[in-house]
């Protein structure tokens, strides 16, 4: 994703989902923890975004009590004189996630529309140690190829991530090591 421009701003939404938390990503750049409990809520979190940040990226976070969300707010601000930078291959979610059990961890994902008789079909892939698994979208549409909602879904429960983004996305999900995830 380029983009050029005075700002821009993106939300990063973490919420609860019939029991199981959820990402709603925006724009970031940066390495965090998200840690699950038993019941597959969060225990810890690790704010993101990290110093390897782009210049110019301003972070904010809310929590909605009682709702068990939390929301996070980037602007992306270019400079006040001058040409603005392009900027590319913006992160816009960079975290491991630390599931609370120890088994196969496998992602639940759709085919996007083409308007064929595909469109939608669902699929399941077991995530490998060091592995990645990558999706992206095409043709300037978001769920043009693969739908942008992703289930990380283990013995107990899972994790549902979704990237709020209009335009072309890529998602990369990896296990690292035998509980955690880096999306």
């Amino acid at each position: 994703m380029s983009i050029r421009g005075d700002t821009l701003r993106c939300v990063c939404i973490f919420f609860l989902f019939s029991g199981v938390f959820c990402v709603s990503t925006g724009m970031a750049r940066g390495p965090s923890q998200l840690v699950l409990n038993r019941q597959f809520l969060p225990s810890q979190l690790q704010a993101m975004p990290c110093s390897s940040s782009p210049p110019g990226l301003r972070y904010h976070r809310r929590e909605y009590a009682g709702h068990r969300a939390f929301e996070w707010q980037l602007r992306l601000r270019a400079p006040s004189s001058g040409t603005p930078p392009l900027y590319e291959r913006l992160r816009s979610a960079d975290f491991t996630v630390v599931f609370p059990v120890d088994r196969p961890i496998t992602v639940h994902w759709n085919t996007g529309s083409h308007a064929e008789v595909t469109d939608f079909q669902p699929h399941v892939e077991a995530l490998k140690a060091g592995v990645a698994i990558e999706f992206e979208s095409f043709g300037g549409r978001s769920s043009d190829g693969v739908l942008p909602y992703f289930n990380l879904a283990t013995q107990g429960g899972g994790l549902i991530v979704a990237i709020g983004w209009s335009g072309d996305w890529k998602a990369s999900f990896r296990k690292t090591a035998g509980d955690k995830v880096h999306i």
